[in-house]
């Protein structure tokens, strides 16, 4: 599974649609979070070590919060992306 599919099944497992999960992902691989894996979302999951996975999950559930006060702040899900 590419690493950017496996981060849109996490978001969407914690409770974004479809198309919100979308949204968010462009956010992660337009901004800062995301720069670490510019160039290597399409890779294979299995190819990185779980620390790298764990890493870019944390980055892309900061951007999920950020973009859900941003677009949606009474959203169902918000608590799913809270540490």
């Amino acid at each position: 599974m590419k690493i950017r599919d496996k981060m849109l099944k996490e978001l969407q497992e914690h409770g974004l649609s479809e198309e919100q999960a979308a949204k968010v992902m462009e956010s992660f691989e337009s901004n800062s979070l995301g720069e670490p894996m510019k160039g290597r979302m399409d890779d294979n999951e299995k190819d990185y070590p779980p620390a790298i996975l764990t890493a870019t999950w944390m980055s892309v559930k900061l951007t999920a919060l950020n973009w859900i006060d941003e677009n949606s702040p009474r959203h169902w899900a918000r608590p799913m992306f809270v540490d």
